[in-house]
């Protein structure tokens, strides 16, 4: 060992353990040998002197791992010291480098910042429907119990009538069933319908769910039929009672739509819990009692130690069983666990969106790390000096490490508050534009602390990625101390290739990105402008729909329904601002309209083969107000009631189908309906004549067009209708005299639901519209982030290359030539891009295929529209800096 390295051994701490033993090991004997030296001088015998020495200093092998221990500690403690001290000294460092560059940090920040929040907001609404536990005791235990869909046309599964489901005792903990309903409370302090649900006897036990207040419902209550008993929810407890205890034990008089014969006085026996989440239905405020009887389960919990893959297994084994008549082989009962049943729906776009925002974030990465190697490749000088000075490679490569990291948590801090803020303010739209409840309500949006600690850890990863490119390419080379090479190169600004492959392949990975969102974007707008050009057959704007109930008890018989609704209309004629007023039910895309067969006088008595139709019932005035078209025939009268011939009238597609070649004026037709009477029953469907053909009115936006039939409120009197009231102006001014209208009429009367038709179309489209505006905005920000990085990244390759650029010019290259070949560095690396994209948008375009109306995934024309978009912003992109490359003065250049 030289003596410059025995003087940095002794100078400096050792690194290991096994050389910090020995060191100790070396300095115990140092003193031995000193202590065995005095001890000869005195006269002692080298033999003696050693062995005394030893006897004097102890164990020495305990002095040694003793030593060695405080020098570990010592050692530790010096290192973290160090590192830490290193760590302050390139964050302050990094900070006062970004405070000199304002522009540069704010725009890193932003990019980063905004793609970070979008991200993070993504991912709390995705985490709250698809990871988060639903808020059940043993929710990972909750499953839900279902025969397979049956698909249009196909062929009918078995009926589960015969099946015994006390049989599946040996699979599940509990089963539970509901069955949802509206109720309307009368009586003080006023009159209010809202959302409830008939639940079964294993509710409680499955949920695991206790009640807050009061009592939940006895097991005999479960056997009666409509037990007068209910459960409140805390809200509406809170809402209508204020929250007093009193009312526990108390009756009130309430009405159910499904259930009218039910007594109408009920006893609350219960408040449920604050936090409580209705999984049946999100707007559900109220629980009664009844006995499933023989439905069939519509959720379990299973029994530890069962997954839902066995318990399927089992089920479908125990109702099969049970099964009478054949049975298809491919036929089989479904156990799924409850979170993805409830999230199905919303799953696949839930993906698509989340896979959207990591594609804006990268997008915004790579932006940012061209940004970074473009910078990095200024400071080719800076560090070239500092490893001919001495610096270690190591050295420098935490240094930059230290800065992107300082850049990326200032990001982050700027997406998190971004994020919190967008999903605090959108909670409700999210819902809403999902159409599926959020499960465990809308507070399980929130990002939780370990959300936050995972995206915090994400965001470095990203920064520690951002930053390994520009120090590696900067910390790279030969081992030699002094460079003169590398300080050669910084000093005149010669760029190296492997930064130019990183910038063009960074900038191709957004144009990729920029071209899939954009794609995406493109299908759903144009899914949009189909849906927009779709005649829906009547006219909803200024219109007010609402919901009443004709409570049972106050109204039993068919002849009080039928003289209470025109009442009723009568007096919304009257009030002011109402231009006409009528009854339906169901009101154009609600639901429930259906599918049923349509038999005709004289064709084949074949359901399978007829003709399919929605039925609704109304009342005179109904096509006027909704200004559906009468083509041909009448309209109902008041001539039209229980005494009268059966009428109805048909939708012009229907006439087609019926008659195609003829009038159907006159013909009879029959319809099974389950709820209009004598319709249930095959052989005592009555005949029906068509009085009338009015134009096509849609019951929703599905592909699948079916006609309608249109039945006299009159001749078949429901206890439950939707009221349409055609306003003269705004409809947010009829709302409060509907209402006081009712009042005149009877007190006990109340509307819900109340609010414009044109909402309900706004919510059937409103995905779709919030998706192409989600994914248009990622598009956007990404193509703009992808026409800057080229523009800067040209911008800068003109800078470096103005000596080459003015060598070309003097020796007779035209500006021309020079403006093609910039053109082509650009463009180049787009067409990369592009063609990357177009495959990557295919695949997107088969996720988004549920989301599309009438619009291919693969649309060829969408992706041509795309990719001459994105080529013309590129091209614009390119062209500043190509215009700049033709006037630089080969003189002034050279001599630079």
């Amino acid at each position: 060992m030289t003596e410059f390295g025995r003087l940095r051994r002794y100078l400096t701490l050792p690194r290991k353990a096994a050389r910090i033993e020995r060191d100790v090991t070396e300095e115990l004997q140092a003193h031995i040998a000193l202590r065995t030296e005095q001890l000869e001088r005195r006269g002692h015998s080298s033999i003696e002197a050693r062995a005394q020495a030893l006897r004097e200093f102890g164990d020495l092998d305990d002095a040694v791992r003793y030593c060695s221990a405080v020098d570990r500690q010592a050692e530790r403690q010096h290192r973290v010291t160090d590192w830490l001290q290193e760590l302050f000294t390139d964050a302050r460092h990094a900070l006062r480098l970004l405070r000199r560059a304002p522009a540069f940090t704010a725009a890193t920040v932003l990019t980063l910042g905004l793609a970070l929040g979008a991200s993070t907001a993504v991912y709390s609404v995705l985490h709250a429907y698809l990871i988060r536990p639903l808020p059940f005791a043993h929710a990972d235990r909750l499953v839900w119990i279902s025969p397979p869909r049956e698909e249009p046309g196909g062929t009918r599964g078995p009926s589960l009538e015969t099946v015994r489901w006390a049989s599946v005792d040996s699979i599940f903990a509990h089963t539970m069933s509901w069955d949802l309903d509206g109720f309307t409370f009368t009586g003080a302090p006023y009159a209010e319908s809202i959302m409830g649900a008939w639940v079964s006897e294993g509710y409680f036990p499955a949920l695991g769910v206790r009640v807050a207040v009061g009592r939940p419902f006895l097991a005999e209550e479960y056997h009666q039929k409509d037990a007068p008993v209910a459960i409140l929810s805390y809200q509406l407890w809170q809402r209508r009672f204020h929250g007093d205890s009193a009312v526990i034990g108390s009756s009130v008089t309430m009405h159910s739509v499904d259930h009218p014969n039910g007594p109408s006085r009920v006893t609350i026996v219960g408040v449920l819990p604050k936090d409580f989440w209705p999984i049946h239905w999100r707007e559900s405020e109220l629980l009664r009692p009844f006995t499933a009887d023989n439905d069939s389960p519509v959720m379990a919990q299973l029994k530890p130690g069962i997954t839902a893959a066995q318990a399927e297994e089992q089920l479908d084994a125990v109702v099969r069983h049970q099964l009478t008549g054949p049975v298809e082989p491919s036929w089989r009962m479904r156990v799924v666990p409850a979170l993805e049943q409830h999230s199905a729906r919303v799953r696949p776009l839930l993906i698509a969106i989340f896979g959207a925002a990591l594609f804006m974030l990268l997008a915004a990465s790579g932006s940012v790390a061209g940004a970074l190697v473009s910078r990095a490749a200024s400071r080719r000088r800076e560090m070239a000096i500092r490893l001919a000075l001495g610096g270690s490679r190591s050295r420098i490569l935490r240094q930059l490490l230290t800065e992107s990291a300082v850049l990326t948590m200032l990001a982050y801090l700027l997406g998190l508050t971004l994020a919190i803020t967008l999903v605090s303010t959108s909670a409700g739209s999210i819902e809403r534009l999902l159409g599926t409840a959020v499960p465990g309500g809308l507070g399980a949006l929130r990002p939780t602390p370990t959300m936050m600690l995972l995206l915090a850890g994400a965001s470095a990863i990203v920064g520690t990625s951002l930053g390994l490119l520009p120090a590696m390419s900067l910390v790279r080379g030969g081992r030699s101390p002094i460079d003169l090479t590398a300080l050669r190169a910084a000093r005149g600004g010669v760029g190296q290739a492997g930064e130019s492959v990183v910038r063009r392949l960074l900038i191709a990975g957004q144009v990729l990105v920029a071209m899939v969102l954009l794609f995406g974007a493109g299908l759903m707008f144009r899914s949009i402008v189909k849906i927009n050009a779709v005649e829906l057959g009547f006219r909803a704007e200024g219109v007010v729909k609402a919901n009443i109930l004709m409570p049972f008890a106050t109204y039993p018989e068919p002849t009080d329904r039928r003289l209470l609704l025109p009442r009723i209309l009568a007096r919304l004629d009257e009030t002011p601002g109402v231009r006409s007023a009528a009854a339906v039910f169901p009101y154009p895309f609600r639901g429930g309209a259906g599918q049923f067969p349509v038999l005709s006088e004289g064709a084949p008595n074949d359901e399978n083969g007829a003709p399919r139709a929605g039925v609704h019932t109304v009342t005179p005035g109904y096509f006027g107000t909704m200004e559906i078209p009468l083509h041909a025939g009448r309209d109902f009268t008041p001539a039209d009631d229980h005494a009268a011939p059966l009428a109805i009238v048909v939708s012009e597609r229907l006439a087609r189908q019926i008659e195609p070649n003829g009038n159907v004026l006159g013909r009879r037709i029959r319809v099974r309906v389950p709820y209009l009477p004598n319709f249930t029953d095959e052989d005592a469907r009555p005949w029906r004549t068509i009085v009338g053909v009015v134009a096509d009115a849609r019951d929703d936006f599905s592909l699948d067009e079916v006609g309608e039939v249109y039945v006299p409120y009159a001749q078949n009197p429901r206890s439950f209708m939707n009221l349409v009231v055609r306003t003269r102006d705004n409809e947010g001014r009829i709302v409060e005299p509907m209402r006081r209208a009712m009042l005149t009429i009877d007190p006990a009367l109340t509307l819900s639901g109340i609010g414009p038709l044109a909402d309900v179309l706004a919510d059937e489209t409103g995905q779709r519209r919030g998706l192409t505006m989600l994914l248009g905005g990622f598009a956007v920000f990404s193509l703009a982030l992808s026409a800057l990085a080229l523009y800067a990244s040209l911008t800068y390759m003109v800078v470096e290359r103005r000596p080459e650029l003015a060598l070309r010019m003097a020796i007779g290259a035209s500006a021309g030539s020079i403006l093609r070949m910039i053109l082509e560095e650009g463009m180049l690396t787009t067409c990369i891009g592009v063609l990357a994209g177009a495959a990557a948008s295919l695949a997107l375009g088969r996720v988004l295929a549920s989301q599309l109306y009438a619009v291919a995934p693969t649309d060829a024309a969408t992706l041509l529209s795309i990719s001459v978009v994105l080529l013309a912003t590129v091209v614009a992109a390119c062209v500043i800096p190509a215009v700049r490359a033709t006037r630089i003065d080969p003189a002034l250049a050279l001599r630079e």
